[in-house]
């Protein structure tokens, strides 16, 4: 570990997964959330184990 208390670097890949959604308004972006799924990443960097 290092002085962040996070993982030392692997420099290993990791396959991150995620959504966009928009909201239309009048032909008009009104808005926008980004998903990401933050559980299979935690895994991959074994941050928490898998099941």
């Amino acid at each position: 570990m290092n002085r962040n208390n996070l993982a030392a670097r692997t420099n290993k890949r990791v396959n991150i997964r995620s959504a966009d959604l928009y909201r239309i308004e009048n032909e008009i972006i009104a808005g926008h959330w980004d998903v990401i799924d933050q559980l299979n990443l935690l895994k991959q960097t074994g941050a928490l184990l898998s099941e």
